[in-house]
């Protein structure tokens, strides 16, 4: 009888073409096209295991034609039946850094006037087709339709073993299997294919003793599930942190802390509250997580959620006012501060500051692409343009010897000799 039930079960979870995402989205969105929340890999793994193809809104926070197109196109039924069952869809914002790799790489338009961006990709990731701008119900129903048909020569109807092996977990799951062997292996199963792992790790975890929450397997278990710092794993991990270093050392166990207090805080930015309760939450998570560079990490932090909201104003405060009495040791992360510095400050005072951060990681690091281009762009918003060109001109030349791709330079190049402004999205 219980393997009839299994086999009902199974059935239903493998005609359900959107139960994996469930968990991806808002409460808005789940009457809607549903988003793989993830990474472009993951979506491609997806997109191989369920062999279907891929659906991408390229969008902007503050374009109408991309808030429309969300509010009222994507929540469509119409559209909902189509693109929930026959493709993986996901949603990139321009403004990130994912969002200007496609840019670049697709050749997305300048102007966002344009977006959104429709693009189709087959189960492969080669680009089908891209649409620009703001589509009715009727149109964006055709060009779905048109995508499916011309994938169908290429689908496999037949589902993926990783995924079917995937399906056979959450089958017996629903039919009440709790051994914890089994709610191990759900739970990297469930966060493998994108869908809601914590009752899985909730319900694993009450099944241990005190002491067995730190054997090898169960620190490290508790530790890769510490995503979210409301969450139990991450109240565990936090509340017992020593014993967890004893077991995994202290490079992973705060590694793992600050990676979740970071997707707190860009959650929040994303979020725009208007108070933004959660992201002191996660600063007052800093200091609780007793990290060995918490002044450091609040300091970061802070500087994220800045950038995140585009307030930089506040970003040029923070870092001016830490860096006067504080140093950071992590050469990347000066140069990305006065890249941000040469992009939107300008007082000269501050430039000059940030002209002098570059040069001493230049100093200890002569031959880093990047910090040669930092340095360029700050000499031109200091008006030393033959000294701008010349550096950029060195940047270029590392980057042929190193296969580095130099178009952002070159297009600081023509910012220079045309006494213009420099694109705020000239790095990608």
């Amino acid at each position: 009888m219980k393997t009839h039930r299994l086999i009902l079960v199974l059935t239903f979870l493998l005609l359900s073409t959107s139960s994996v995402f469930s968990n991806c989205c808002n409460g808005s969105e789940q009457q809607g096209i549903q988003f793989f929340v993830g990474t472009w890999d993951q979506v491609l793994e997806m997109a191989e295991v369920r062999k279907k193809p891929i659906f991408v809104h390229m969008y902007t926070n503050y374009t109408p034609a991309c808030r429309k197109m969300e509010k009222e196109i994507f929540k469509d039924y119409r559209s909902v039946n189509l693109y929930n069952t026959e493709f993986i869809n996901h949603k990139i914002n321009l403004h990130t850094k994912e969002g200007m790799k496609f840019k670049e790489r697709f050749n997305l338009p300048n102007t966002t006037s344009q977006f959104p961006v429709l693009l189709y990709f087959d189960q492969t990731g080669s680009l089908l087709m891209k649409k620009l701008g703001e589509k009715s119900v009727n149109e964006f129903l055709d060009i779905g339709n048109q995508i499916i048909h011309a994938s169908d020569g290429q689908k496999n109807k037949t589902i993926a073993q990783p995924y079917m092996n995937y399906i056979i977990y959450k089958a017996s799951y629903e039919e009440g299997e709790r051994k914890p062997n089994f709610l191990h292996e759900y739970a990297y199963q469930a966060k493998k294919f994108n869908d809601n792992y914590l009752p899985m790790v909730n319900e694993y975890i009450a099944q241990l003793s005190d002491e067995k929450l730190f054997t090898q397997k169960n620190a490290q278990f508790i530790c890769d599930f510490s995503d979210d710092i409301h969450a139990r794993p991450f109240e565990i991990l936090l509340n017992n942190k020593h014993r967890f270093i004893s077991v995994l050392g202290r490079e992973i166990v705060e590694n793992k802390m600050k990676e979740a207090i970071r997707t707190a805080v860009v959650n929040s930015a994303m979020a725009q509250e208007s108070e933004p309760q959660n992201f002191q939450y996660a600063l007052r998570t800093v200091t609780k997580c007793n990290l060995s560079d918490a002044s450091e990490y609040t300091f970061l932090m802070e500087l994220l959620y800045a950038k995140k909201l585009r307030n930089w104003g506040s970003y040029r405060a923070l870092a001016y006012n830490y860096l006067e009495n504080n140093t950071i040791e992590n050469a990347n992360v000066m140069n990305e501060i006065a890249w941000q510095f040469a992009i939107h400050a300008s007082d000269k005072d501050k430039l000059e500051l940030a002209l002098e951060w570059t040069t001493t990681i230049i100093e200890a690091k002569p031959k880093t692409f990047s910090y040669l281009e930092t340095q360029a762009a700050l000499l031109y918003r200091l008006n030393k343009r033959s000294k701008a060109i010349k550096i950029a001109e060195k940047a270029i030349d590392l980057a042929k010897q190193r296969g580095i791709n130099y178009k952002s330079t070159l297009n600081l190049l023509k910012a220079i000799n045309t006494d213009t402004v420099i694109p705020q999205n000239l790095r990608k």
